[in-house]
């Protein structure tokens, strides 16, 4: 279980006679889970914000309405944003020139992104099908929140055709 995330939802009242905050710092201190943590109802939420504190999780209240299953969502779920830098839109290349293009994979999520992979494609409907760009597919591994990657190619100007070339990504991961 290490590394995992756990996702605890409560009434936010204290009612089993334990200390929710022990247990949080236990399971910090042995690396086994950041826990984010959902509360509704009429309690406080002292106990909850603590464990999110003890195991650098999230703490959000809520009504108990939509509002608590897009907190359920937002916990959960994995989010990748990719920003590629390029040459702009319409730029006529030099015929003796690479063309660099560079992205950044960040994990735009509060939740780990596991086994994320960009690809660099050529839509073949501009004529740029086989291009030979090495490594078109990168492994980047695991995305930690908030952490990013960037990736570049280069596109030799001996291997690029004649005319307009364009290109875009896709991202995926385990997740």
């Amino acid at each position: 279980m290490t590394g995992a995330t756990i996702v605890l939802i409560s009434d936010q009242r204290d009612a089993c006679g334990v200390d929710p905050c022990e247990a949080a710092r236990a399971i910090a201190e042995e690396g086994l889970a950041v826990v984010n943590t959902i509360g509704y109802g009429s309690g406080d939420g002292g106990s909850l914000a603590c464990v999110a504190r003890a195991t650098t999780g999230r703490h959000v209240t809520v009504a108990f309405t939509a509002a608590a299953c897009a907190a359920a969502v937002e916990a959960t779920s994995a989010r990748l944003r990719v920003t590629l830098t390029s040459p702009p839109v319409d730029t006529v290349a030099s015929p003796t020139d690479d063309v660099v293009i560079t992205a950044t994979v960040a994990n735009a999520s509060s939740v780990t992104v596991r086994d994320v992979r960009v690809l660099l494609r050529f839509p073949p409907a501009v004529g740029n099908s086989a291009p030979a760009v090495a490594g078109a597919a990168r492994a980047l591994g695991n995305l930690a929140p908030g952490q990013s990657r960037e990736v570049t190619w280069t596109y030799p100007a001996a291997a690029r055709p004649v005319g307009r070339v364009s290109w875009f990504t896709v991202t995926g991961s385990a997740d």
